[in-house]
């Protein structure tokens, strides 16, 4: 697979948050569609291509990753011991950006290098107990603030969604 020009934004997550990985990427989607960046997951790897290797080169060329966190995220053998691993190596050496966003309720504060984190959203409110997430069921359009580096999109310097999006 080449290289991409625009950045990366690598998921991170355990396959039994496929729904909230599902969303955020839709949410991404726009950006994605005006070629601002390329949201990737594992469940881009195609069939017969080594998933290690795929995993691996997609953590290296990532401009930020996004660990979905959650109690499946934290009891993941291979999250724990290869991607994060991986990923707070990147983040001490080259300042990639990680953001954790808080999913469901996991015990995320008795993890040192998660507790050193800021995450998202405010407070660490699990998106899963956000009221506005209930009701919206599997509606993917959530406003999102979202930065990769110094560069932010429409809604996170406004605090509003793009215009069209629905809140």
């Amino acid at each position: 697979m080449p290289t991409p020009t625009r950045p990366t934004v690598f998921l991170s997550y355990s396959h039994r948050d496929e729904t909230w990985k599902e969303r955020f990427a839709t949410a991404l989607k726009a950006l994605e569609l005006q070629n601002e960046l390329v949201v990737w997951d594992d469940r881009r790897i195609a069939a017969g291509d080594g998933w290690f290797a795929e995993i691996e080169q997609a953590m290296n060329r990532a401009a930020v990753a996004v660990l979905l966190i959650s109690t499946d995220f934290l009891a993941s053998g291979f999250i724990r011991n290869t991607e994060v691993p991986h990923l707070l190596k990147r983040r001490k050496e080259e300042g990639l950006r990680v953001i954790p966003l808080f999913v469901r309720p996991s015990p995320w504060k008795a993890v040192d290098w998660l507790a050193a984190i800021q995450g998202r959203p405010k407070d660490a409110k699990p998106l899963s107990k956000c009221r506005k997430a209930r009701r919206m069921n599997s509606s993917p359009n959530w406003p999102w603030r979202f930065e990769l580096g110094s560069t932010a999109t429409a809604s996170s310097r406004s605090g509003k969604p793009p215009s069209g999006a629905q809140a």
